[in-house]
């Protein structure tokens, strides 16, 4: 399927061409803060900024081909989500809760779910990446659902060794677990773990543009650096909130 060339032909798309791909993004609430920022921002900042964060990937989403839905944790805190980033629920595939006590299986769901709605394709991705190129995204878009070409796993590389983004077609549903299951998340070898086990299930493999997601001080330092250099419209809430956050 060739990509959109603009927002007429993304709406068209969308319209004609449902459950192609969608894209989840894999959120927790912004209140509970991101736990390794907090040497260097107070809770009301934390909290600022991963509202920010969110409501940038999502616009970044919704610019892209894919169908784009909100996947969210915890239940109870939809009202906090629905505040934050009310698109999320009118779209086409509603926002969902992330279901389990784990991230395995959190993930693992998450692609079910999808699946069972009836996509063909389907990626997640954090919100850890505010200032992601779109690029990345229709690269990604474009390795799942070019005839011909289907990779089975695309990965999104992230420079601490994990990935900001994974997506796989639905000839790969029923390996979840095989792929994922015993994964150890947020460790610096958890990108070369996958590409093992998508290697010995013989799994093809498409990656994507490297980028640096947003854990640290110091990964704050570097994306307040990167948007510095950047375009006035790339992640205008993270911005917003930098310069609010910014020691005076």
């Amino acid at each position: 399927m060739p990509l959109p060339s603009s927002l007429g032909d993304l709406t068209a798309s969308r319209a004609t061409a449902k459950r192609v791909c969608a894209l989840a993004i894999m959120a927790k609430a912004p209140s509970m803060g991101k736990s390794r920022l907090r040497a260097a921002l107070s809770t009301t900042e934390t909290t600022a900024l991963s509202s920010a964060f969110l409501q940038d990937t999502w616009q970044l989403a919704t610019c892209s081909a894919f169908d784009p839905v909100l996947c969210f944790a915890p239940a109870t805190a939809e009202s906090e989500f629905r505040e934050v980033v009310p698109a999320a629920w009118i779209t086409s595939a509603q926002p969902f809760v992330q279901e389990g006590a784990d991230l395995t299986t959190r993930v693992i769901h998450a692609f079910q779910h999808l699946f069972a709605m009836g996509y063909e394709n389907v990626a997640l991705m954090n919100s850890d990446t505010p200032d992601l190129p779109l690029a990345a995204l229709q690269t990604a878009y474009a390795h799942l659902v070019t005839p011909g070409s289907n990779p089975g796993i695309v990965l999104g590389p992230t420079d601490d060794g994990g990935y900001y983004l994974v997506g796989l077609h639905r000839s790969a549903s029923l390996r979840l677990a095989a792929l994922f299951e015993g994964m150890e998340w947020s460790t610096p070898h958890v990108l070369d773990d996958t590409l093992a086990r998508a290697t010995v299930m013989n799994l093809q493999v498409q990656l994507g543009p490297p980028w640096t997601d947003v854990d640290t001080p110091p990964d704050l330092d570097a994306l307040q650096a990167r948007l510095r250099a950047a375009a006035p419209n790339i992640a205008t809430r993270t911005r917003a909130v930098l310069v609010w956050t910014a020691p005076q």
